[in-house]
């Protein structure tokens, strides 16, 4: 059960419009983790703190992750930036209340993701970004879509590997993108791709001598993969993966 004392207010001023709001935040009592899925969804029990993640002004809507708000300095085309918030305003009515149903959370996302392609390093967000809305989209029971997204996570996260820039992802540190990108594609029915990947986490570590706990979860996934193709009873659903990621 969610309750009001959850959530509190925090006076935000907007860069980009300059109004005065208040955005609700999630008390850090209010969050509970139940557990976390393979590729590192969290389930909570009562309030889901990422439907609450961004900052949103309510009045031009822009919007962002609290640790990019105030900056506006790397937004490459501002005049394009206001000529897109205005039609998003013409258009959709958000609710930035402190009852939101996935479906608020989904639309708030979306909205970042596309005004995060106008700031200059946005790529290392607009990766989370479709890893959440992947998240999101399981919750709603959108399996089409959960898949569409979390293919376009990959894309984004093997991007910035290959650009050597995981390493400025924030969360899980290096050898947990390398485990990520592996569950993601575990999860999309990829096997041979996510062995690779769980094989370059557990390689990874070892050669850097990290102690981070998903070499351990890379090695574990890659053993029971293994196992699973042996005997032939590889667990995951194939129904509309064909279209997303396709396998090397």
């Amino acid at each position: 059960m969610v309750e009001k004392k959850d959530f509190w207010l925090k006076k935000m001023t907007c860069p980009l419009c300059g109004s005065e709001f208040e955005s609700v935040r999630v008390a850090s009592w209010a969050i509970k983790l139940k557990e976390r899925e393979e590729d590192l969804r969290p389930v909570y029990v009562g309030v889901n703190p990422l439907y609450y993640s961004l900052i949103t002004c309510d009045r031009c809507y822009y919007t962002a992750y609290e640790a990019d708000f105030d900056n506006v300095f790397d937004i490459t085309d501002m005049e394009k930036i206001k000529a897109f918030l205005s039609k998003v305003r013409s258009r959709f009515k958000l609710n930035l209340s402190d009852k939101r149903t996935v479906d608020d959370a989904i639309l708030l996302y979306d909205l970042a993701l596309n005004l995060y392609r106008f700031r200059k390093k946005g790529e290392l967000k607009i990766a989370d970004i479709y890893l959440k809305l992947g998240w999101l989209y399981r919750e709603k029971g959108n399996h089409e879509l959960e898949l569409a997204s979390l293919a376009k996570a990959i894309v984004a996260f093997e991007k910035l590997y290959d650009e050597g820039k995981i390493n400025k992802v924030s969360g899980p540190g290096e050898v947990g993108v390398m485990y990520l990108i592996g569950a993601l594609y575990d999860e999309l029915d990829k096997p041979k791709t996510a062995l690779e990947w769980f094989m370059r986490a557990v390689n990874y570590a070892r050669k850097t001598h990290s102690s981070s706990p998903y070499a351990k979860m890379a090695k574990e996934r890659w053993e029971g993969i293994k196992a699973d193709m042996k005997e032939g009873i590889y667990h995951r659903d194939t129904e509309k993966t064909e279209h997303v990621v396709h396998e090397p």
